[in-house]
């Protein structure tokens, strides 16, 4: 997991993959003012997002998630966002599996260890197929914020 803000990856962004760089590139030149609810396509089968406007809700109704094949770019625009953060180890329980239709996988609510990042506009979170994550938590009372979410294929 990376948690950086998008006014500042460029001082980081020799780490980051050709890949990761060319969708925080997206992301920093996005007009944020105007940018409208929808998906978009960056590089065909490989780098797509959407933009979408949702509640935040309290952390024990949001689901925790991974992926397998995508890793999440979770970047906000407007409001403030609590996201759930655990890395997978043996023992997690998983209740709802559709990573071979959607790849994602829903986890018991109750993970033991699990931390809570804070973002507020121009943070971003990257986690990795490793990286169990419950976003859209509210940080005490629901709230509206807009966010944009870009999927990156890994297992190619």
């Amino acid at each position: 997991m990376i948690f950086s803000t998008i006014g500042t990856w460029r001082k980081e962004e020799k780490i980051y993959t050709e890949k990761l760089q060319k969708a925080l590139t997206f992301l920093e030149n996005m007009d944020l003012e105007n940018v409208k609810d929808e998906k978009f396509v960056l590089e065909e089968d490989q780098i797509f997002g959407f933009v979408t406007t949702v509640e935040t809700e309290d952390k024990d109704v949001r689901r925790p998630e991974s992926h397998e094949k995508h890793l999440d770019i979770q970047f906000l625009i407007e409001g403030r966002e609590k996201i759930g953060y655990l890395r997978k180890r043996e023992g997690l329980q998983i209740v709802s599996d559709e990573l071979e239709k959607k790849d994602i996988c829903f986890y018991d609510g109750n993970l033991d260890g699990e931390t809570f990042l804070n973002l507020k506009p121009g943070d971003f979170v990257v986690l990795f197929p490793e990286d169990i994550h419950r976003p859209q938590c509210s940080g005490g009372e629901e709230t509206k914020i807009r966010k944009c979410v870009i999927k990156i294929r890994m297992d190619e």
